[in-house]
């Protein structure tokens, strides 16, 4: 498969050369970059779509949100089948995941006020206790 066939068309790319030289070396590296722009002329972002079709796959669009630019093009190849069948479910894992999450963290917050009011009911208690040992010690003294 040609990897530039998920690209958009020419029209709305332009491309150039970066030379780049490694310190430990005096060779340059020459690698095309891809500029792509979105059908207003800004250059396109790429941004992650979470159908169910293409559940993480790149996709160049406008910059604007709400534009009527949309769709410009695939950033990534076409998923292997394996993929697309595996991703849905790893979402669906992670999403179930940060849900317990916030589940475990409400019933966090519940525990910790029952055991600050466990807290604050014991040291009554205790505070009862020495009392009623001193009037019975006065008690005992008086008697």
């Amino acid at each position: 498969m040609n990897e530039l066939t998920h690209l958009p068309p020419s029209s709305q790319m332009h491309t150039f050369s970066v030379k780049a030289v490694k310190r430990q070396g005096f060779f340059n590296l020459k690698a095309s970059l891809i500029m792509v722009f979105c059908h207003c002329g800004r250059d396109a972002i790429i941004q992650t779509s979470w159908t169910s079709k293409n559940l993480g796959r790149r996709f160049y669009t406008c910059p604007v949100q709400g534009s009527n630019c949309g769709f410009i093009g695939w950033y990534d190849q076409e998923r292997c089948q394996r993929c697309v069948d595996i991703i849905p479910g790893l979402l669906r894992g992670k999403n179930k995941l940060e849900v317990d999450v916030q589940k475990l963290g409400h019933s966090n917050m519940l525990l910790e006020g029952k055991l600050r009011e466990s807290e604050a009911n014991s040291r009554k208690l205790k505070m009862y206790l020495v009392i009623s040992w001193v009037c019975f010690a006065i008690y005992v003294m008086l008697s």
